[in-house]
């Protein structure tokens, strides 16, 4: 539109030339009339009448014709000065200014030429007029105080011999035109920075062979060609990872000449072999009487692969074992429920969309389903995520139990929501108060057991004691108390089992100040003769363990306090039970007393009290050192865990 709007000036330019042409041209034959008009008149006086009619006629056919002509006839003097000689009446139309001033004053025509084209006109216009003629177009400062833009055509005449007369020309005003064709280059300046800044990749094609015919630099860009005119005139869908097929093409531009625009998503592949995405949109066009596809191709790369993970999403979600619902915080309604959650509550697909969370929760005596509620969502907005166990109930009324964990995040369409992924573990619940009840009837036998073995073991400590008190042989009588003892010693273990909440260990450090203390009153050693210094930490030993060390400190125990301090000796005992730093324990039985001589071996002892010890440590995959320095020392070490025995 724009270049018929520029070839329609152009013609009436030519158009103009062509009148100028044929008004000098009657100048000159009008001025050849006057001369024979003026010869005829000398000639002949009785035609003068006519003559000066003829000449009537033709001054004002001229003046007709340089007065409604757009075009401004002059002439000027030659090089160097260029006086105006001559100007048509029609200049002030023009130019806003009369022949009069012009020809009066003083250069007007040079003094009222922009700065910026003066300079140029005077340096160009001698070597141009050398060559016959000039053209110009410059800016002139019109009457209205406004600067006109103005085309100025001259022609050097010369006489015979070659030397200049005069210049002749005609100037145009052509401010319409160049106002047309400065909205022309900013809308083409436009286009073209519309066209290359575009983000888009854009092609145009002729759609009639479907051959590319220009395309811009993301185009470039984004199909990773070297240059443009590796992207021109090639079929556009040559770039696709799959091509169409000639029907798809046929029905494209049925779809393009019907509708005007058409558009797809599709998969390329760049030059480089680079897979992406792209939205393939193609729109009409009209280009200079020439209908072209405007072709653009938008990277959506990073959309498909998010809306792929969307949907991947959705498939994990709708496929869960859990079930999951999303809850508006402001109003405190289900926006959405997947399959698994919908059919744990028993309701239809859908069915839960708009309703409070709250007719999700069971409702009893102890606590209301709003106020469920009202912890939970207060607990989430706190820790940003919040794991509990919650009483739901279905549809029908059923209640039961599930696990769930809740988070909150900001939802595009929802604002501020609640994940809640939920699991029913009522039979795992159930199943867990089973086997809590379970436990529950199993330590109760457990305890009772250990409360009867103990009362069992009190019964063959009394009949020992029995037995002791009616025989009459002293020794015999102290075989009876040791064994009584040893009995005790392991009664102790059941008993504070028994009396223990961890019915599979007891603390060792409150074992043995008991058994100490039995074992004085055994003996009737008074706590002022022999004094007792414990060091025993607080370790937890299993039964296997529990009743050889207690076994072991027993009989330790009895020889120092019926050996090491004979004749009523006053002294003292140290026990010492802890855990070394690599996880060993050791344990430690240290009197001060007479002890006993250094050539003792306690492994070709015969007495029974010592070799049961050493058959004890035996037991415990544990070894024992003796020293006799200063008293007696045994010092045990063995593993908190012992093998068990096949």
């Amino acid at each position: 539109m724009n270049q018929r709007v520029k070839a329609k000036l152009q013609q009436e330019i030519r158009d103009l030339r062509d009148r100028l042409q044929q008004a000098e041209a009657k100048l000159q034959a009008l001025r050849g009339e006057e001369f024979t008009v003026i010869q005829e008149f000398g000639d002949s006086t009785g035609d003068r009448k006519s003559t000066e009619d003829r000449l009537r006629q033709h001054q004002q056919h001229l003046q007709y014709l340089l007065t409604s002509s757009p075009a401004v006839i002059f002439s000027t003097q030659p090089h160097p000065n260029y006086k105006l000689t001559y100007i048509s009446e029609n200049v002030a139309n023009v130019l806003g200014y009369t022949a009069q001033e012009f020809l009066n004053g003083s250069h007007l025509w040079l003094n009222h030429i922009h700065p910026e084209d003066l300079n140029s006109i005077l340096q160009t216009l001698p070597q141009k007029l050398a060559q016959g003629n000039y053209s110009f177009e410059y800016r002139f400062l019109h009457g209205d105080g406004t600067y006109h833009w103005l085309c100025d055509e001259g022609k050097l005449i010369q006489d015979e011999m070659g030397n200049p007369i005069e210049v002749v020309g005609y100037c145009v005003d052509i401010s319409d035109r160049k106002q047309t064709e400065l909205a022309l280059s900013r809308s083409r300046e436009l286009k073209e920075a519309i066209f290359n800044e575009s983000t888009d990749a854009l092609f145009l094609v002729n759609p009639e062979t479907g051959l590319t015919i220009d395309c811009n630099q993301p185009a470039v860009n984004l199909f990773e060609a070297a240059n443009e005119a590796e992207l021109i005139n090639i079929e556009g869908h040559t770039l696709q990872k799959y091509r169409f097929t000639l029907e798809e093409l046929n029905s494209i531009n049925q779809a393009i000449n019907q509708y005007g625009v058409w558009s797809k998503e599709v998969e390329y592949i760049t030059k480089k072999g680079r897979c992406f995405w792209g939205n393939l949109a193609v729109k009409r066009i009209q280009v200079t009487d020439s209908a072209l596809n405007l072709v653009r191709v938008t990277d959506i790369t990073n959309r498909k692969e998010a809306e792929k993970e969307l949907n991947l999403q959705a498939v994990i979600t709708k496929n869960m074992a859990e079930g999951i619902c999303l809850v508006s915080v402001n109003e405190g309604q289900i926006v959405y429920a997947n399959p698994k959650f919908e059919q744990m509550l028993g309701y239809d697909k859908g069915e839960l969309i708009g309703k409070s969370v709250s007719i999700l929760n069971y409702d009893d005596d102890e606590i209301s389903a709003e106020e469920v509620k009202r912890i939970i969502s207060h607990n989430v907005m706190q820790k940003g995520e919040y794991t509990y166990q919650v009483h739901n109930v279905k549809k029908d009324g059923t209640p039961f139990w599930c696990q769930a964990t809740t988070s909150r995040f900001d939802h595009p369409d929802y604002g501020t929501v609640l994940v809640a992924v939920q699991q029913d573990i009522t039979v795992q619940k159930q199943a867990k108060e089973q086997l809590k009840a379970s436990l529950k009837e199993k330590e109760v036998l457990l305890k009772e057991i250990h409360h009867r073995v103990k009362n069992n073991l009190q019964i063959v400590s009394s009949l020992l004691q029995m037995q002791s008190r009616r025989t009459q042989d002293q020794e015999v009588a102290l075989v009876l108390q040791d064994s009584q003892n040893r009995i005790a010693s392991i009664a102790l273990v059941h008993e504070k089992l028994y009396r223990s909440e961890n019915l599979a260990q007891i603390d060792f450090a409150q074992y043995v100040p008991d058994l100490i203390t039995h074992l004085f009153d055994s003996y009737n050693i008074s706590s002022s003769q022999v004094r007792i210094a414990y060091q025993v930490e607080d370790i937890a030993l299993a039964i296997d363990t529990a009743i050889p060390c207690g076994l072991i400190l027993n009989e330790l125990v009895s020889n120092s306090l019926k050996y090491a301090f004979p004749e009523n000796r006053q002294g003292e005992i140290n026990i010492a039970f802890q855990r070394n730093c690599d996880h060993r324990i050791t344990l430690i039985v240290r009197d001060n007393g007479v002890g006993i001589p250094k050539s003792f071996d306690i492994e070709t002892t015969t007495s029974l009290g010592l070799t049961l010890v050493w058959g004890l440590v035996e037991q415990l995959d544990g070894t024992l050192e003796l020293n006799c320095d200063s008293g007696t020392e045994f010092k045990i070490i063995f593993a908190s865990q012992v093998k068990t025995r096949k």
